[in-house]
């Protein structure tokens, strides 16, 4: 039993959810990129790919009855980012011959009766193919003892003494389940060496509604309703990997790692479809004179290139051979169909590849986008357009950092202690929670990154990085309007900004932030800032949008929000990224947020809080100077521009100057700082800077509500800032 509970423990993954099934069966939801095929010593450390182009031609001939599975009969369905895994029972593992063998198919590669094994299939072995397709009619054939029935298609390739070769189909199998129940399965060989689902290392599932292994519902009846499983694979012709389909949705793919034989530019050497039994009956165990067990079948062949054409298979004669106790229906290729025109043009003719510069670059693009999306338990679209995935803390890309890997999440430290508990501050409302939509508890919203966004950054490495220089203070290009501190040690500050939609044009931003920072004079600054920023070369609008920053060394690194390992978000109900709403009006009703920024006196970690929501941190392993106390704070905007020719239009705040006042002017208020006993004090001793005061300008003042405060901001170009 310690042998038994050891494997169940290797292949039954944690799960975020199970589902009882009404014949028994237990289905786990386990996140995908937990599934078994990735402790695979090829796979580790990628991520599951996205479904490639079906090849033309594909439909599903119009089959109404398509398969569904009991499991989800009663409408539940795994959560987005999981699949559904049936969970394996330590009686299943007794059923095994062993333990080693549970999962593997007691098969052979070739289709000659050998070794117990039955056939009723037809074949086409003269030439090189690169997917089928079949639909199976599902029944419930009678089976005995340990044996096996199957309905199926097979890929096979090479030496059918070494072939690899993947299925897909039904089967009733009690030599793994407890039933007669037909259940959809995969296998895969190579070398001999099989395996069944997901049992061992090597198919990637990425679909959340079909579950391999699972019981089937409807079934066939004899002289009744038929219902099909409609099932293909097809070799990807970009990745060389073997995807499958089942009715309507993409399960997953073999890496074709897997496959010396069938991988890059190696098609398959025979297809076979039909019925198959180790010992006893096959399909529905009547005669085919009898029976209307059909196939419909469609496969692929080509050259090379061309990979995504279907063409039909006629049925030839019915042929009675002893040897295989089973009716046999020779299927001949329609050689006459054959087109070969237009092969070389294929790439072009398709749409769906590009001149090998820029399919480098698509693939680098993909492969970074892979990298900073996270796996996700659900999804939600915003109505501005963003989505918004809630992944689990543990996945966040800041774990990623050699720093932080293996580290757990922390627990948000005590507040450093208020001077005045009373202050109405408003709270930060985001667009894609506006329709009362959130993330569940253990997880944290993170806005998608599309291929989109990169292409506007410019580069892949410029993703998420703002645009540095070694000029210290004032890099080039960059211009501000703030209020700063830099005579002491801090330990946080705090300030409310009210937030505007500024007219942004080309590749500017327009910022209202605070900045704490350490090493201000050098080109090592490290910083850690928070704010709202409208920044159209990100974003692609000029939405107002929470971010988050960090440098370890004067913006040589570091990103915004999680665009990078680096800050920890534990809250589940703010996104970086994300739109804010509503917005201050001009004349109108104002809308600000608190920003407060502090250091952990225990841990050294810098956490942010926005709002009333405490956000997350930034590990002090991830600093120098930081990692001690910061020696500046500042408060206000910020606008870039690399237009050189005049100055650029770009509003800071709300694109007027600061001396029109409330209401119409952008404002940071009640500034405060945390000082080295972990108080939240006035700020004292406040400066200004401002490079061109003539487009755009700060003032600052105190009151009793408001403490400290600045205005500031501007138009930007105008007569006096041509």
């Amino acid at each position: 039993m310690k042998l038994i509970n050891a494997h169940l423990k290797k292949i039954n993954k944690p799960f975020v959810k199970s589902i009882k099934s009404p014949d028994g069966d237990t289905i786990d939801c386990v996140l995908i990129y937990l599934q078994s095929a990735f402790d695979h010593p090829e796979l580790e450390g990628t991520m599951p790919l996205d479904p490639p182009k079906l090849p033309k031609g594909h439909d599903n001939l119009g089959v109404k009855s398509e398969i569904k599975q009991l499991w989800n009969s009663k409408g539940e369905l795994c959560p987005n980012g999981t699949i559904p895994i049936r969970r394996t029972s330590a009686n299943e593992l007794l059923r095994s011959i062993s333990i080693s063998k549970y999962g593997n198919k007691i098969s052979t590669t070739n289709v000659s009766p050998a070794k117990g094994h039955e056939y009723a299939v037809g074949i086409v072995s003269q030439g090189e193919f690169y997917g089928a397709k079949a639909h199976l009619n599902v029944w419930i054939p009678n089976v005995t003892g340990n044996d096996i029935s199957s309905s199926s298609i097979r890929i096979i390739s090479g030496d059918p003494k070494l072939a690899s070769t993947v299925s897909v189909g039904w089967e009733v199998n009690l030599n793994i389940h407890k039933n007669n129940d037909p259940r959809l399965y995969i296998s895969w060989t190579y070398q001999g060496a099989s395996c069944h689902n997901l049992e061992c290392l090597g198919f990637v599932q990425i679909n959340q509604k079909f579950c391999l292994g699972a019981a089937i519902n409807p079934i066939s009846t004899y002289n009744g309703q038929q219902y099909a499983l409609i099932c293909m694979i097809w070799k990807d012709p970009e990745t060389g990997n073997w995807w499958l389909n089942v009715g309507s949705e993409v399960i997953g793919y073999w890496p074709q790692k897997l496959f010396p034989d069938l991988s890059e530019r190696h098609g398959a050497k025979t297809i076979a479809y039909g019925g198959e039994v180790h010992s006893d009956n096959s399909g529905s165990g009547l005669g085919l004179d009898r029976r209307f067990a059909y196939t419909f079948v469609l496969f692929m062949e080509n050259d090379i290139v061309d990979s995504s054409k279907f063409r039909y298979v006629t049925q030839g004669g019915v042929r009675k051979d002893p040897v295989y106790h089973s009716d046999v229906v020779y299927i001949y290729v329609e050689r006459n169909s054959r087109v070969y025109e237009g092969f070389n043009d294929f790439r072009k003719d398709n749409g769906t590849f590009m001149p090998s510069n820029e399919s480098k670059k698509m693939r680098l693009i993909n492969a970074r986008l892979r990298k900073i999306n996270k796996p996700f338990v659900k999804s939600i679209k915003s109505p501005d357009g963003d989505i918004i995935d809630c992944v689990l803390y543990h996945l966040q890309p800041a774990f990623d950092h050699p720093e932080l890997k293996g580290k757990m999440s922390l627990s948000p430290p005590e507040l450093p202690k208020e001077q005045d508990n009373d202050r109405n501050e408003s709270q930060i409302k985001q667009l894609w929670s506006s329709n009362g939509e959130s993330c569940p508890n253990g997880t944290i919203p993170v806005k998608r990154t599309n291929a989109s966004d990169i292409l506007r950054s410019g580069s892949i490495t410029k993703l998420g990085k703002k645009f540095s220089s070694k000029d210290i203070p004032v890099p080039e290009g960059h211009e501000h309007a703030l209020g700063y501190v830099t005579q002491g040690e801090y330990y946080g500050a705090k300030a409310l900004l009210n937030v505007w939609a500024p007219n942004v044009v080309g590749y500017d931003f327009s910022i209202s932030q605070i900045w704490v920072m350490a090493d201000v004079l050098t080109r090592d600054v490290n910083t850690v800032e928070a704010g709202w920023h409208a920044y159209p070369d990100v974003h692609k609008d000029n939405i107002p949008r929470l971010f988050t920053y960090w440098t370890p060394d004067g913006y040589r690194s570091g990103c915004y929000n999680l665009e990078c390992p680096g800050f920890i978000q534990t809250n589940s109900k703010v996104c970086l990224g994300a739109a804010i709403d509503p917005l201050s009006t001009y004349d109108g009703q104002q809308f600000d947020v608190a920003f407060f920024i502090w250091k952990d006196p225990k841990s050294g970690d810098w956490w942010l809080k926005v709002g009333d929501e405490v956000m997350g941190y930034w590990p002090q392993t991830l600093f120098s100077d930081l990692r001690y106390n910061a020696t500046g704070i500042e408060y206000g905007g910020e606008v870039y521009s690399a237009n050189k020719d005049n100055h650029t239009s770009t509003q800071m705040g709300s694109g007027h100057f600061p001396d029109e006042g409330f209401g119409k002017a952008a404002y940071a208020r009640n500034l405060e700082v945390v000082d080295h006993d972990n108080n939240l004090i006035a700020v004292s001793n406040l400066s200004l800077l401002v490079e061109k005061p003539d487009c755009y300008d700060v003032i600052n003042g105190y009151s009793d509500t408001w403490g400290n405060y600045i205005y500031f901001g501007g138009p930007g170009n105008n007569p006096n800032c041509p």
